[in-house]
This record gives C-alpha cells, structure tokens and sequence, in this order.
C-alpha cells in the first residue's frame, strides 16, 4: 500500500515523503508548513500531533495545579 501526502494527496517522491510518528501520516517534505530542506533525523510530528500533544501536556499541567491547590486547602 502506498502512503499518500496530507497536503498533495501524491503519493509519488517517497525519498522525501516523512511519516508522523504520533499518526503515521505521511508529508511531503515541501508540502509542510514551513516546508523543510530535507527529511529530518529523529521523531517528527505533523501540525496535528503537535497540536494534540500540546493540549494533553496543558490538561496534565492543569489538573495537577488543582491537585496541588486541594492538598495546600487540605493540609
């Protein structure tokens, strides 16, 4: 099965196709916002992910502010 870009919907030029590691969508390297010179070493995410990830560590941080103020109001 061939992986199609989000942003082209090609699924051509797999060399410079990068793979979500949070969604395993496939990019484009020239179709990212901002589009990058090259495949990146390492973990990358796409705008979603980051987005998604971003809100789940503000939850986290949140919730345990309100565990932090029960137990100072408890103790």
């Amino acid at each position: 099965q061939q992986i199609r870009c989000q942003g082209c919907v090609k699924s051509n030029r797999d060399k410079e196709m990068v793979l979500c590691d949070g969604c395993d969508a496939g990019w484009h390297i020239y179709c990212t916002s901002p589009p990058m010179r090259e495949v990146p070493k390492g973990d990358w995410y796409c705008s979603g992910c980051v987005q998604r990830r971003r809100r789940q560590k503000a939850k986290r941080l949140a919730e345990a502010l309100v565990r932090a103020k029960l137990q100072q109001k408890a103790g």
